[in-house]
């Protein structure tokens, strides 16, 4: 809703041909909910936001890509820690969001990364085995 409400535009680039994950499906849809509300939080009135997955190796690679503001490089580092905001958008988050992301990907064999350019946007991509 919130999305709609902020004209943002939400592209699906998931195909239907992809193989099974191994991996537990509640922990991986509170990690895209995680992602997804961030990235509409700090994307602009009619950006967009892409979730896009692709197999690479033994592995699915998930991604969340946005034309928000993006994450300035001396606040990458300490993105995945707890109680961390950064930005100028601190809208009543704990800080945890993220740090739980990432230890919902690492407890199922995954990792996570992030790359982003201030003005830009912002990409957080993840991964899980696959079957």
């Amino acid at each position: 809703y919130e999305a709609e409400s902020r004209h943002v535009n939400l592209e699906n680039l998931v195909g239907a041909d992809l193989n099974q994950i191994l991996a537990d499906p509640d922990m991986v849809a509170e990690i895209l909910d995680n992602l997804l509300s961030n990235a509409v939080r700090h994307t602009d009135y009619e950006g967009s936001i892409k979730i896009s997955a692709k197999e690479h190796a033994n592995y699915m690679v998930f991604s969340v890509t946005d034309t928000g503001t993006g994450i300035a490089p001396e606040d990458l580092t300490n993105i995945f820690r707890r109680f961390v905001s950064v930005g100028e958008t601190r809208e009543g988050g704990t800080g945890l969001g993220l740090a739980i992301v990432k230890r919902l990907v690492e407890v199922q064999g995954g990792q996570i990364g992030v790359e982003s350019r201030l003005g830009e946007g912002t990409t957080f991509s993840f991964t899980l085995p696959l079957i």
